[in-house]
């Protein structure tokens, strides 16, 4: 029939388009109303009067399909539970997950299907050094990068009061970053700060950790100024990144505060303690997923502990006397920047900018070959530090531009009537100034033969020449030039802070599914070329028979062996097992001596035992007479191994034996 939309009491309203402008017939869970259309069946789609979307053709929000049989449909977006398809035909589904329960599946030779099971290999490279990593071979198009920025280290303190800590370095990760098997890809591994001796401050990390050039990238913790802590590294844009800790101020006692952990995953890494007394602080904890423990304060009159791997901060020096500090700063007395051979050599300026890799190379070029030097006043140097112990060298330097507007690397060298190119690279971020702990690279040669450092020439140390992450310039010249601070001693050694950790790269891959196993009722091959027999292909596991919960069969080491020994290293460990097949395999060497006719060796577990007693060939070594009988190892139905027609003095058995259990 047909009925007006207004008063309506019944939950059956069938309509047409002379009515309403709609037809089709709705059915509703009591009075209709907005949310209770529990089914329709339109010709097309739409919305009625209370605000229920239906679809064109029949719909059912409710209920059941009893006894009905639906032919040439199409199911999207379906959920189906509890359900009975029977004698249905599904052609190319995706079915991810979930549990098939009492299904019959055939396979037949001529319509073809398979079963395959296929193992995958998960595998971490762990990337500590180096400039570069090469993306190992296998079947994989993305992985988890995580990077960790170098710690900084803890402050020196003075004569009567112990260093504060410094802040830890930064988490970053990518969980599904491209890779490329094969593919070289850059790296940058931030160097931990060095820490401070009495009157002197510890340094920050010395660059940022960073993978493929700013694919992912980590800040360095940083050192703090005055008596405020450095802050812990940030900054990283990546889909995952966690803050370093802030260090620890000082207590005012003479024991130095405790370095914080760095964050890892899943957790920040914690805060170190600030002394007590002449007590050093406890270190900062690890955070969860990967982080690292800080290094300890110093007691009085004690080192701070070094920050662990990855980024953690070092630990404060406890108060120390007894030595004479030097601090001093220098600016380059003159600079070059120099055109490279791939654009016809020769000076380019001098006390203007220092160019590095240049960017205003045409992009047809990319040499990157450019390079430039700062030359220092080496006899100054060598005056003020004579008879003096290096402690720490830093370079501050101010980045004015760059390919990549975020920033390049500075790759350092030193001159000394030589080139040494590439010792140390560190990133400088654009329009800014950077300072960098270059004392592993540089402390053997600041005060003694160095003449001037060298920027450039781009090279393997951050990317290869071309690179264009080394593109950049410099600012140059006397006053704006590169300012090297250095920090020594002269007397006794003094105490001096924990160093920052080095920052930490982890690329984590699966490799390409590995074919393990196939049901298939005729050979052939997977997508991949791996081939499979008819029947089943793949090994075979059984179950271990005892235990509450089942596990996977193993190796069970044979009991005692009585009077017999095992034969030693390189040979058969007396062993046994169950096979997929309802057989005990045992296995063994025995050393020994006896004249009797028979030995028991060892006592199977009743798990172990067959229905029958058996007996299987086995070898033996002896001495004396020729035996009557050829000698074998009997399984008896109580569990018992024995050796049988031993004749004459036995010196070795050897058996391999396989012996059904029904």
């Amino acid at each position: 029939m047909t009925t007006p939309w207004s008063n309506q009491t019944v939950s059956l309203i069938v309509l047409t388009e002379a009515t309403s402008g709609f037809t089709g017939i709705f059915l509703y869970a009591g009075a209709p109303t907005q949310g209770n259309l529990v089914g329709s069946w339109s010709v097309t789609a739409g919305t009625d009067p209370y605000g229920n979307d239906y679809p064109a053709g029949l719909y059912v929000a409710q209920g059941s399909i009893t006894g009905t049989s639906i032919t040439g449909a199409t199911l999207m977006n379906c959920v189906l539970q509890g359900d009975i398809l029977t004698g249905t035909t599904i052609t190319q589904p995706v079915i991810s997950g979930g549990t098939a329960t009492a299904q019959e599946i055939t396979f037949t030779a001529g319509a073809g299907g398979e079963i395959l099971v296929y193992s995958s290999s998960t595998t971490t490279a762990t990337l500590s050094s180096g400039t570069t990593w090469v993306a190992p071979a296998g079947t994989y198009t993305s992985g988890l990068v995580e990077c960790w920025g170098p710690g900084a280290g803890g402050d020196g303190g003075s004569s009567s009061a112990g260093g504060m800590s410094n802040g830890s370095g930064e988490y970053a990760a990518e969980p599904n970053y491209p890779l490329v098997p094969g593919q070289t890809y850059n790296i940058q591994i931030g160097l931990g700060g060095t820490g401070g001796t009495a009157g002197n401050p510890g340094l920050s990390g010395s660059s940022q950790t960073s993978f493929d050039g700013q694919g992912v990238v980590a800040n360095p913790g940083l050192a703090g100024t005055g008596s405020t802590p450095g802050a812990g590294g940030t900054g990283s844009v990546n889909t995952t990144h966690r803050d370093g800790h802030a260090g620890t101020a000082a207590s005012g006692g003479t024991g130095g505060s405790g370095g914080p952990g760095s964050p890892g995953s899943t957790g920040a890494g914690g805060a170190g303690a600030a002394g007590s007394g002449a007590s050093g602080g406890a270190a900062g904890s690890a955070g969860t997923g990967g982080g690292a423990a800080g290094g300890a304060g110093g007691n009085s009159a004690a080192n701070g502990a070094a920050g662990s791997a990855p980024g953690a901060a070092g630990g404060g020096a406890g108060a120390s006397s007894g030595s004479v500090n030097i601090s001093k700063s220098y600016r380059p007395t003159s600079t070059q920047s120099y055109y490279g051979a791939g654009v016809g050599g020769g000076l380019k300026n001098t006390n203007g900018y220092m160019y590095q890799g240049d960017p205003n190379v045409p992009v047809t070029t990319f040499p990157g070959d450019q390079a430039s030097i700062a030359n220092y006043s080496h006899a100054q140097i060598a005056s003020d530090f004579s008879g003096a112990t290096i402690d720490s060298v830093t370079l501050a330097i101010f980045c004015a531009g760059s390919w990549y507007n975020s920033g390049c690397f500075a790759v350092l060298g030193y001159y000394d009537g030589s080139n040494h190119a590439n010792q140390q690279a560190f990133w400088c971020s654009n329009g800014a100034t950077t300072t960098a702990d270059i004392t592993a690279a540089f402390k053997t040669v600041i005060a003694t033969s160095m003449l001037g450092l060298i920027l450039g020439p781009s090279s393997s140390t951050s990317g290869g020449s071309g690179d264009l992450w080394n593109y950049g310039y410099f600012n140059g010249g006397p006053s704006l030039g590169p300012l090297l601070s250095i920090t020594g001693h002269t007397g006794s050694t003094p105490k001096q802070a924990g160093a920052g950790a080095n920052g930490q790269i982890k690329v984590t891959y699966s490799t390409s599914q590995v074919l393990i196993a196939a049901i298939a009722p005729a050979a052939g091959a997977d997508a991949s070329g791996n081939a499979y027999g008819a029947g089943f292909t793949g090994q075979i596991k059984a179950f271990h028979p005892t235990g509450t919960v089942s596990a996977v069969e193993t190796w069970q080491t044979l009991g005692t062996i009585n009077s017999w020994a095992a034969r030693g290293a390189g040979y058969c460990t007396p062993r046994y097992r169950l096979t997929p097949d309802n057989e005990v395999e045992i296995q063994f060497e025995l050393n020994g001596t006896t004249t009797a006719s028979s030995v028991n060796v060892a006592t199977l577990p009743a798990a172990y035992t067959p229905t029958y007693n058996q007996d299987f060939p086995c070898g033996v070594f002896k001495t004396g007479t020729a035996m009557a009988n050829p000698p074998a190892v009997g399984v008896a139905n109580n569990g018992t191994v024995t050796i049988w027609n031993l004749n004459g003095t036995t010196t070795l058995v050897q058996a391999c034996v396989r012996c059904p259990l029904d």
